[in-house]
């Protein structure tokens, strides 16, 4: 479960199908470059546009779900506290926080059917083997460093269209 929520968390902050690149300026020379705004899962894993929407709006989907779940955790937290103060008793507090873990691993169980069955069982094994594999993290962070080594070297600044 965890790798798929950090492979999750990387495809939401990964470009989109409809994410146009940004044009720049070189503050040099004038000239125009198009730098991707995010690496895109099309370069990172070999998806095509129609595979990466899918996989974009699941990872979504399931983070939303996630955050819900975690969310619920901080009040869990506070309310069981006080009952345990009061009573001394901490078997609901342990009950509601494996309910709550519960409820993250069935996002995220639900998540990855889902991705199954978007992608096909081949190419979902592709994307679990990269899932599994870490490599979309130290992807986003290589191109991230390309980019911003990129724009240093030439003296680009964002060009508003």
């Amino acid at each position: 479960m965890e790798r798929y929520n950090r492979f999750f968390s990387q495809v939401t902050t990964t470009a989109g199908p409809a994410d146009a690149p940004r044009i720049m300026r070189s503050a040099l020379t004038g000239e125009k470059l198009a730098v991707s705004p995010k690496p895109s899962l099309q370069e990172a894993i070999g998806l095509s546009d129609k595979e990466a929407a899918s996989v974009h709006e699941i990872a979504t989907s399931a983070r939303a779900e996630y955050a819900d779940a975690y969310a619920e955790v901080s009040g869990v937290t506070l309310e069981g506290r006080l009952r345990a103060l009061e009573t001394g008793d901490f078997s609901w507090v342990h009950a509601q926080e494996e309910r709550i873990r519960q409820a993250r691993r069935r996002a995220f169980d639900t998540a990855v059917g889902r991705l199954r069955g978007a992608l096909g069982e081949a190419r979902f094994q592709v994307v679990d083997a990269y899932v599994k594999s870490g490599a979309l993290e130290r992807y986003v962070a290589k191109v991230q460093g390309q980019q911003d080594e990129l724009l240093r070297q030439n003296g680009l600044t964002l060009f508003a269209r």
